[in-house]
């Protein structure tokens, strides 16, 4: 049990970013100070810089439990090398804690493509995806959130990608009317907003879900679709209504190519991992105008339940290789 006065670091104090790439224009360190209700300050310098203020939840977005924060760095502001992150907090009792945290930051590294993660192997989590909010969890089965909540984030993949392929297979273990899984491309980060973290995502790419279809009122079904990830999180093609079984593995599989002059082309593919000739959906729309001309690929996980058994990427852009637009499975 935590003792009053505690800050804890959810991936280590060491930590490293960038050493496959750049994936958003955040850097984000994670944790939650104890007891929230005991604190009067929560914030964080950067290589002895200024103190900025952190948001402490529990709010209506990023930040779920009590005590939770999320110190967002803009990369921009890191320098090669080592960085040191100090997280201080003011209790009541007018005692501060601080706890450091070193950031390794590699500069001017390209995802490698094709790029495939196995969770149970090598390295820790942040060192091969980049956590974006939430406490996840390394099981025998795969990754899986600490609790669902809204928008538990993963980030795969660079920026700088303009196509890109992301295949992912999990499994839902236990599915709310309102959760749901889903993959966004053209991600460059969360907007600044004013917000503390960032809120807004909006413009990206477009997004692959399987959800609960929240535009219609009330929201009565699931389905698989790709929405818009420009102007809102609205369903732009859809396969027919359709509840996925939980236990059951699926492997989600969305990609974009970009289309000189006019919005990139989206595809949406499902099909349950032991039978890939029972596809589930195969779908296909342009994007809208407007959206983000490259980026890499968010996993979101939004009050789901749900364990990433693997995933796997492709990307063309700068610096990478040609995607194969022939590889589907």
């Amino acid at each position: 049990m935590k003792t009053p006065g505690d800050i804890s670091i959810w991936y280590g104090s060491q930590q490293r970013f960038g050493r496959h790439g750049r994936a958003q224009r955040w850097a984000n360190i994670l944790g939650n100070a104890s007891p929230a209700e005991g604190i009067t300050g929560l914030s964080y310098s950067l290589n002895g810089g200024p103190q900025r203020a952190l948001s402490i939840g529990p709010d209506a977005g990023r930040l779920l439990e009590s005590g939770d924060f999320n110190a967002e760095i803009a990369v921009v502001e890191l320098r090669p090398g080592g960085n040191l992150v100090e997280i201080e907090a003011e209790w009541v009792t007018g005692e501060r804690t601080v706890q450091q945290v070193t950031l390794e930051y590699a500069g001017d590294a390209v995802w490698p493509s094709p790029y495939r993660v196995n969770w149970r192997e090598g390295d820790p989590l942040v060192d091969r995806v980049q956590v974006v909010e939430g406490r996840w969890s390394v099981t025998d089965d795969g990754l899986r959130p600490a609790r669902a909540g809204y928008d538990r984030l993963l980030a795969v993949g660079d920026m700088s990608w303009t196509d890109c392929t992301v295949t992912v297979c999990a499994t839902y273990n236990d599915l709310s009317h309102f959760s749901g899984f889903g993959i966004l491309l053209r991600w460059t980060g969360h907007y600044a907003d004013g917000k503390q973290p960032s809120g807004e995502w909006r413009p990206s790419g477009a997004i692959g879900w399987y959800r609960v279809r929240w535009e219609d009122d009330p929201a009565e079904h699931q389905c698989l679709n790709i929405s818009d990830g420009v102007i809102a999180d609205r369903v732009v093609v859809e396969a027919p209504p359709m509840r996925l079984d939980e236990r059951r593995p699926y492997v989600h599989q969305f990609g974009v190519e970009s289309c000189v002059g006019s919005p990139g082309i989206y595809r949406y593919r499902v099909w349950p991992e032991d039978n890939e000739e029972e596809l589930l959906c195969d779908l296909s729309t342009p994007g809208k105008q407007g959206e983000s001309p490259h980026g890499s690929a968010l996993i979101i996980a939004l009050h789901a339940d749900v364990t990433i058994h693997w995933l796997r990427c492709e990307g063309a852009g700068p610096g990478a290789p040609a995607l194969d637009r022939e590889s589907h499975s």
